[in-house]
């Protein structure tokens, strides 16, 4: 017993699943011979529906013999729908008006319409529905007069799919109306899109039989509706025809749209007359003049099968749009007649030729490259062939990638690039490099600089950066390291770069780092980014940590430890003694007082340093001082008498070297004579040949005279002495005759004696 609706499974709205289903011999009076969905959402896995029949009551009304969907989804997988049939619409499967199903992997095949007006005897497709097949075929579904796949709403075949081995009949009703002058085993109507996406349509036949002005193709484009062929091939199709009219691929009337893109057509050996691809050259000759139906009555008619003079409206469609790009036809290496490539051209295309690159420089979407490329070997056909040439990429979205340099509303797109980097508190401009300026008095200033990365082209991808570790300097903070734009942000915060002027050493020149920033569109490299940073250190001198000595290598002032004793100068020379200018942190500042180079450090900055020589008498004066490098001084310590002195080093009257507590800032050099800060002591010794004299000068010995700036012997006591030694040494010379003979009378004497003796 037949139900009404659903022979094998009804469902209404919810939920269904089901796998491994198997529905044989169905039936239902009205729609869905094996299974009828309505508003529902159903998944299938493995279903077999095979010899179900919808519409046997013989009323004429029965859709959907295997399948019928009207609203809500189904998406299924692996589905066989063999062998069923209809009374009226949708032999195999009949998708309603609002219904969307998608199947992969299916197979529709040998189904059948009974009427004679009955449409699609494989699927039918109302206005508003959808139909997705992937990487399925639809085989062997023959029709009377209205299709195989009748296609009001949408019909997609993707991915491997297959339309083959189908055969399309007029039935010799011409004239009847006008629907029977057209149609084929595809046929698009009333505002319906058709789509093939690297898919086969082969070894599909249609036989017109009918009187002259019939259009018949394999694949047929009413007005209003659209073709879109996308990298497939039309193989071995023909038409048998008492005229040379219709065409054995695609056949476009007014107002119908063709976009290929990729179409291969392989002509089959039997080809000699109707050509592959032909189109309406305008109003149809013979049409009958309105007092037609409405559109809504003559759709009615159509829909019910009526049979009688139906006209088209009052209003004439537009010429049909015809779009081939990349188009290639052969004739199938099978036959064994050989033509010529002029000959094959004759049977490619009718009718409206493809545009050329340069006669139509818009012929293909922005930015794309447009080359003719010939639609025959060694023929003059051309067609134009369009792609997006690097480093330019094919705009996302497109129904495949090979279609975005065709479609305007896609097209091709310039590489996502870094453009420009702001900082996020300088109103948006762009900088060349990025500045970040420290101040010291004190205490530490830190600063912080928000970056703003631009990225520039049209094209949609995430964007990826890096900044390489080994970019980034000791005194740097840079975060994060990194990060990600998304494929449709122009700008984004990308880093917070600081810097501390804690342990920082002033230069004179402004440190420069340059960050190296990697970045990464789709995977690949795209740009490296150098990044510079320049980082001013501007300090100011403090009094107690500047220093009498010379900064550390490494710029640290440390005072030096007293080294044996004072300082010995000479009463007369000047000899320069060194003190070094430091920061608060005790490491030596780099410019001579004041600080000019920022604003702040001119403002926090200290004017001058002074060097006081006190005695221990109490007396001070000012030690003349000159500015060397590097806030390196030098003063000239040059006493003008002898004794032991101090040098005092103050900063605007501070005195340094001090402890912060110690400082007295305001009291005079003489109040801070007592002051416990570091000092340096002075010597003060008569230069080599001088001695001190009363008055804590420097004079000559006794016996010299001072004769320029040398001492030299008094002329007077000089012949003094030398008549007092000239005298000395003549008595010396009497004493010794007056010896000598003493001597040598006594010997006579001895001698004498000692003869008496005798």
């Amino acid at each position: 017993m037949a139900l009404e609706s659903g022979g094998g499974v009804w469902a209404f709205s919810g939920m269904v699943s089901a796998s491994d289903l198997r529905l044989q011999g169905c039936g239902a009076e009205e729609d869905g011979g094996g299974m009828y969905l309505l508003h529902a959402s159903a998944r299938l896995l493995r279903t077999n529906i095979e010899g179900c029949a919808a519409g046997r009551s013989g009323d004429g009304d029965g859709d959907g013999g295997g399948l019928a969907v009207h609203g809500g989804t189904l998406t299924a997988s692996e589905v066989r729908v063999v062998r069923c049939s209809s009374v009226r619409d949708g032999g195999g499967m009949h998708i309603g008006s609002g219904a969307l199903v998608v199947l992969t992997a299916s197979l529709v095949q040998e189904c059948q319409v009974y009427l004679v007006r009955g449409r699609g005897s494989a699927v039918f497709v109302d206005r508003a529905g959808a139909l997705e097949l992937a990487n399925s075929s639809i085989l062997r579904c023959h029709s009377r007069l209205y299709g195989t796949a009748y296609v009001e709403g949408s019909l997609t075949l993707s991915h491997g799919s297959e339309l083959a081995d189908c055969d399309g009949h007029d039935m010799g009703l011409s004239g009847s109306s006008e629907d029977s002058r057209r149609g084929g085993v595809l046929w698009i109507r009333h505002g319906g899109v058709a789509r093939l996406l690297r898919s086969r349509v082969a070894d599909n036949r249609v036989y017109d039989l009918s009187a002259p002005k019939t259009f018949f193709a394999v694949a047929s484009v009413d007005a209003g509706a659209r073709l879109e062929v996308f990298h497939s091939l039309f193989e071995n199709n023909s038409i048998t025809s008492v005229t040379d009219d219709g065409a054995a691929a695609v056949y476009v009337h007014s107002g119908g749209e063709l976009l290929a893109v990729g179409m291969d057509v392989e002509l089959a050996c039997g080809a000699t007359r109707n050509p592959a691809i032909d189109m309406d050259g305008g109003p149809e000759e013979g049409a009958d003049a309105p007092p037609s139906l409405s559109p809504e009555a003559a759709a009615f008619a159509d829909y019910h099968g009526v049979i009688g003079p139906i006209s088209r409206p009052a209003t004439q469609p537009a010429p049909p749009a015809v779009r081939l790009f990349a188009l290639r036809a052969w004739v199938t290496l099978a036959c064994e007649v050989r033509r010529s490539a002029a000959q094959v051209e004759a049977l490619v295309l009718r009718g409206q030729r493809p545009a050329r690159c340069d006669a139509d420089p818009a012929v293909c979407a922005p930015l794309a490259i447009c080359s003719d490329e010939a639609v025959v070997g060694g023929g003059g056909l051309t067609a134009p062939s369009c792609s997006c040439e690097p480093p330019n990429v094919p705009a996302s979205g497109a129904p495949d990638r090979g279609l975005a340099a065709v479609l305007p509303e896609f097209g091709c797109l310039t590489p996502r690039f870094a453009s420009d980097v702001t900082v996020l508190d300088r109103a948006g401009t762009g900088v060349p490099h990025i500045v970040m300026e420290l101040t010291k008095t004190s205490e530490n200033e830190r600063a912080t600089r928000s970056l703003l990365l631009h990225v520039g082209g049209t094209q949609e991808a995430t964007l990826r950066w890096s900044v390489d570790p080994a970019s980034v300097p000791s005194y740097l903070r840079v975060a994060p390291l990194t990060g990600t734009l998304g494929a449709t942000d122009r700008h984004a915060n990308f880093l917070n770069v600081s810097a501390d002027s804690a342990g920082m050493r002033e230069e004179l020149e402004p440190l420069l780092t340059t960050l190296n920033v990697t970045v990464d569109v789709g995977g690949r490299v795209r740009d490296t980014v150098l990044l510079p940073i320049y980082t001013i250190i501007a300090t100011t001198a403090s009094a107690a940590t500047s220093m009498w000595g010379l900064p550390q290598p490494d710029g640290r002032c440390v005072p030096r430890e007293a080294e044996g004793g004072p300082l010995v100068v000479a009463v007369g020379e000047t000899v320069a003694t060194e003190f070094t200018s430091c920061d608060f942190e005790a490491i030596e500042v780099a410019h001579p007082v004041p600080s000019l180079r920022t604003e702040r450090s001119t403002a926090y900055s200290p004017r001058r340093f002074r060097v006081v020589m006190w005695e221990d008498a109490g007396d001070a004066h000012d030690v003349p001082l000159e500015y060397k490098e590097r806030g390196i001084y030098a003063a000239g310590v040059a006493p003008s008498r002898t004794g032991d002195f101090t040098l005092h080093l103050y900063l605007d009257d501070d005195p340094c070297g001090c402890e912060p507590d110690s400082l007295q800032k305001g009291r005079s050099p003489d109040a801070l004579s007592t002051t416990p800060c570091a000092t340096l002591a002075v010597r003060a010794v008569c230069p080599e040949g001088l001695v001190g004299t009363a008055d804590r000068g420097c004079g000559c010995p006794v016996g010299f005279e001072a004769r320029g700036a040398t001492c030299v012997p008094h002329l007077t006591l000089l012949l003094i002495l030398c008549a007092a030694c000239s005298v000395g040494l003549l008595l010396l010379l009497g004493l010794c005759v007056c010896a000598r003979r003493s001597v040598h009378h006594r010997r006579l004497a001895l001698a004498a004696a000692a003869r008496e003796r005798r």
